[in-house]
C-alpha cells in the first residue's frame, strides 16, 4: 500500500447477505461508508435458535495500516463472548483482510467479492484453522 486507504474503497461489501459458516446460517448487513467508517451486524442461527450476534466497525486511523476492525460477538442474551481489534493486512479492488495477534480468538479475518452476488469471508480462530462463509447478496 502506498497510500492510505479510505473507507469508501469497502463500499462493495455494502448491503445484505446470507450463507453457511458449517452448520450455521449466517446473515450479515452492512451499512454505507460515512465519517470515516463502517458498521455491520451479524447474526448466527443454528435449528435451535440464535447461537451469537456480532457488531463490527471498521475506521479509518492514522496509524501506518489506515484501518482497525473492532470486533464484537455476543450470547443470545447479549452478554459479551469477544471483544478485540484487528489491523488492515491487505486491500485489493474488491477484498479485504485483518489481522490480529496470536493470542486473540480470531487471528484473520478476510473479505472477498467473487462476484456482485457473491461474497467469500473466512475467518481464522486461535487454533489457526480457517473456517469459510460462502455468501450471498439478499
Amino acid at each position: 500500500m502506498t497510500a492510505k486507504p479510505k473507507i469508501e474503497m469497502l463500499s462493495w461489501i455494502v448491503g445484505s447477505w446470507r450463507g453457511s459458516l458449517g452448520p450455521l446460517t449466517v446473515e450479515e448487513i452492512w451499512m454505507p461508508p460515512l465519517a470515516g467508517s463502517m458498521q455491520m451486524m451479524i447474526r448466527l442461527t443454528s435449528p435451535e435458535g440464535l447461537a451469537m450476534s456480532e457488531m463490527l466497525m471498521i475506521r479509518e486511523t492514522e496509524n501506518e495500516s489506515g484501518f482497525v476492525l473492532h470486533l464484537r460477538q455476543y450470547s443470545p442474551a447479549l452478554e459479551l463472548l469477544n471483544g478485540q481489534d484487528l489491523h488492515l493486512e491487505d486491500i485489493g479492488f474488491e477484498n479485504v483482510s485483518f489481522v490480529a495477534g496470536e493470542e486473540t480468538q480470531i487471528r484473520h479475518l478476510s473479505y472477498e467479492l467473487i462476484a456482485e452476488d457473491h461474497l467469500k469471508v473466512v475467518v481464522t480462530d486461535s487454533t489457526g484453522n480457517p473456517q469459510t462463509a460462502e455468501l450471498h447478496r439478499l
